[in-house]
């Protein structure tokens, strides 16, 4: 038209823009900008303002820069993610594993049990001076490290053997110890 150029496909047919299969095909959105650039049997590169953001390769994509991504991203397979930043809840169909610290602030809800193994400790306080553990023996301890005492609230409270006998048991009229 004079001032624009154009490729138009006016049959019936496919427009193809092929290379010699040695070299690149380049566009460019202006003079010295890539845009894409196609490999023979290789990469397929795209660009934005002159920097490459996407690239396929021979195992899958590489992508440089953040993601915005306004639906469900559904992955299959191993993830591995760096920094993840989670608004809202999240479920997970599986074991969630965490080779490190996990700090939540609100609450924890569960709807079975915390599973802990040998010498593990569950730790309460600022400075973790309340423990409870079980140790590799078969030993389990309650324990306050701390200056504080240890204070065990009920209406009644009852010591019993591993067989289910009590061998302490206190009420409204004192502690019977058998």
């Amino acid at each position: 038209n004079g001032s624009d150029g154009s490729i138009t496909q006016t049959g019936s047919g496919t427009l193809h823009i092929r290379g010699n299969g040695t070299d690149q095909i380049k566009l460019q959105a202006k003079s010295g900008e890539q845009s894409i650039i196609c490999y023979s049997d290789a990469a397929v590169e795209l660009f934005y303002d002159n920097v490459k953001r996407f690239e396929t390769t021979n195992t899958g994509v590489s992508i440089t820069g953040n993601i915005d991504a306004n639906g469900d991203l559904d992955v299959d397979g191993h993830t591995n993610l760096d920094n993840v930043s989670v608004s809202g809840v999240s479920t997970f169909a599986g074991n969630a594993d965490f080779s490190a610290g996990i700090d939540v602030t609100g609450t924890i809800t569960g709807t079975s049990h915390v599973d802990l193994p040998d010498a593990a400790e569950i730790k309460l306080g600022d400075n973790d001076e309340f423990l409870i553990y079980h140790t590799a023996t078969g030993t389990s301890y309650i324990k306050e490290t701390g200056s504080g005492d240890l204070y065990i609230d009920a209406t009644n409270i009852r010591l019993r053997s591993q067989n289910g006998n009590n061998k302490l048991v206190t009420s409204s009229t004192g502690v019977d110890v058998t």
